[in-house]
């Protein structure tokens, strides 16, 4: 979760006063991006420790190959393009 101190947040109005946008410091913005990538991963993740557990925490068993063919695997994804 991003928490956002007031100070740090400019509320920018439009021609009649209604606000219309908001204006963040960089570092804050920064962790806005964080926390929505993160949130992006939550699917992902559960998703591989629900494979895991089904799997009796075996990773070869739930699916998963080991870093070294994976990163192989990506060495070689790269080479074609």
């Amino acid at each position: 979760m991003v928490t956002i101190a007031p100070d740090k947040l400019r509320i920018v109005p439009d021609a009649k006063g209604k606000p219309a946008g908001v204006l963040v410091d960089m570092q804050t913005w920064e962790n806005i991006i964080e926390a929505l990538e993160m949130a992006d991963d939550l699917p992902v993740i559960r998703k591989a420790l629900s494979e895991l557990r089904a799997a009796d925490d075996n990773p070869l068993k739930a699916g998963f190959i080991p870093w070294s063919k994976a990163k192989t695997r990506g060495k070689k994804t790269h080479a074609k393009k």
